[in-house]
């Protein structure tokens, strides 16, 4: 299958200032057009992943409770735009726990591979980070980066909003779909 793997903070909602944390459900702001996008991704084949480090939890200023409740409000939102997320994998761990999930590791997206029988070949990995992007190049993902190019962040593209990634994987998925037809 075909997928599309989001980092959430910054790519899905509003990211938090700094050194600073989403903590509550009331702070959690989805990016304008953000679920619609998703819901788009979807119709266009792709099965849509979130994997999302939330050091925050380690650091006991979200619970895991309250990142629960963002979660579930955040798959309803898509619902609504008539999409779905498949799962969403989650790394509550800090830093210096040197776990195999939290990004730039690719543990979460290897996860996702293993458990949904995805072709990294085949899919992206969207983020808003070199973290990310490193993520999904260790586990074999073409990668897309949100924000500007002068970042100098490795990735396969970069865009300046989901909404913009979606555009282009639309246009690259219609394209892949002729070639398979006039095969």
């Amino acid at each position: 299958m075909k997928a599309v793997l989001l980092d959430r903070d910054g790519v899905i909602n509003r990211k938090a200032a700094e050194g600073e944390y989403i903590t509550t459900l009331a702070d959690f702001r989805l990016l304008p057009g953000a679920a619609e996008a998703i819901a788009t991704l979807g119709k266009s084949g792709f099965e849509i992943f979130v994997v999302t480090n939330q050091r925050g939890v380690a650091r006991g200023l979200v619970s895991l409770v309250e990142l629960d409740r963002m979660h579930a409000a955040l798959v309803r939102a898509v619902e609504r735009a008539g999409g779905r997320i498949r799962h969403i994998y989650v790394c509550p761990h800090d830093c210096s726990d040197d776990c195999e999930c939290r990004k730039p590791k690719p543990g979460m997206l290897l996860q996702a591979i293993r458990n949904y029988q995805i072709d990294a070949a085949a899919s992206w990995m969207i983020g808003d980070s070199a973290s990310d992007m490193l993520a999904g190049k260790a586990a074999g993902f073409n990668t897309m980066f949100v924000g500007p190019n002068e970042s100098k962040v490795d990735a396969d593209a970069y865009v300046d909003s989901l909404t913009s990634a979606t555009a282009i994987l639309r246009m690259l998925s219609r394209n892949s779909d002729r070639k398979d037809s006039n095969a």
